[in-house]
C-alpha cells in the first residue's frame, strides 16, 4: 500500500478556494486562507507525534490508526458501567482489547472507546440503555457486536 506524501494531502485539503474562507471572519478557513500547502504539511506533520494525543482534536484521530491507540472518550453518562473480556480457552483476562460502544447496531454512533487494562477491564460511563459493544486486538477473533443493557 503506497500512502499519500504530506504536502500532497495538504494540497488536496486546501485546493478549495482559499477566497471564500477569507469572507468568513471567525472560522478556522478565514485564520489559515493564507497557509500555503507546504507551510500546513511542514507544521502537521513534523509535530512530534506526543503531540497528538488530545481526544476530539484530527491530530488523535489521524494518530490513532497509525499508532493502534484509541482517542480515548469513556462516554459521558452517569452509570459507570464495567465490561470485561476473558479467554474462553482458560478464562483468562484480554488486556488491550480496543473496544467501541455504540447505541446502535450498524455500530455508526459511537458513544465511548478504551482499551481494557490488565484484569481484561475497563469503566465507561454510560446513560441507562442498550449499547453494541465492538471489540478488536490483533491475534485475537470476536464475535461483534456484544449487546449489553446498562441499568440505572
Amino acid at each position: 500500500m503506497q500512502f499519500a506524501a504530506a504536502a500532497q494531502i495538504a494540497a488536496h485539503i486546501w485546493e478549495t478556494s482559499t477566497t471564500g474562507y477569507a469572507n468568513l471572519t471567525g472560522t478556522m478557513g478565514h485564520r489559515l486562507h493564507t497557509a500555503t500547502p507546504a507551510g500546513i504539511a511542514a507544521t502537521v506533520w513534523n509535530t512530534a507525534k506526543a503531540a497528538h494525543t488530545t481526544a476530539g482534536t484530527f491530530g488523535a484521530l489521524l494518530d490513532a490508526p497509525v499508532s493502534g491507540r484509541l482517542p480515548h472518550v469513556a462516554g459521558s453518562g452517569p452509570v459507570a458501567f464495567t465490561y470485561s473480556l476473558t479467554s474462553q480457552s482458560d478464562n483468562s483476562p484480554i488486556e488491550g482489547v480496543e473496544v467501541v460502544v455504540t447505541d446502535d447496531i450498524t455500530g455508526y454512533h459511537v458513544v465511548a472507546e478504551a482499551v481494557t487494562a490488565g484484569n481484561g477491564s475497563c469503566v465507561f460511563n454510560l446513560s441507562p440503555g442498550t449499547y453494541y459493544f465492538w471489540r478488536h486486538k490483533p491475534g485475537w477473533s470476536f464475535v461483534d457486536p456484544d449487546t449489553q443493557t446498562v441499568n440505572a
